[in-house]
């Protein structure tokens, strides 16, 4: 132990006694840190579910949304074509 504080140039017993204080109280601030980070870390898990359901979710509907397009393209042409020209024309006189 001697050596030690020598290498560190303490010399009186109040040095390191005071440098014992300060080592556990930084013991003491690394627990601290390490449950706010596990803390953040659940957090960040959590958000990162909500997007990933919120995307699946979304893609999801997407998909539905197309294949009742093609279905409904499929069972009456004339009435897809009829959509698409309305659209066409809608678009044309908003511009």
């Amino acid at each position: 132990m001697r050596d030690i504080a020598d290498k560190y140039n303490v010399k009186p017993m109040e040095n390191i006694i005071d440098l014992e204080k300060r080592l556990k109280s930084l013991q003491s601030e690394v627990k601290s840190i390490k449950a706010e980070l596990s803390d953040e870390q659940l957090k960040l898990k959590r958000v990162s579910d909500l997007i990933t359901a919120y995307e699946n979710i979304v893609e999801g509907s997407y998909i539905d949304n197309l294949i009742k397009v093609q279905i409904e393209q499929h069972k009456n042409p004339n009435i897809a074509n009829l959509k698409n020209n309305l659209r066409i024309t809608l678009k044309q006189l908003s511009v």
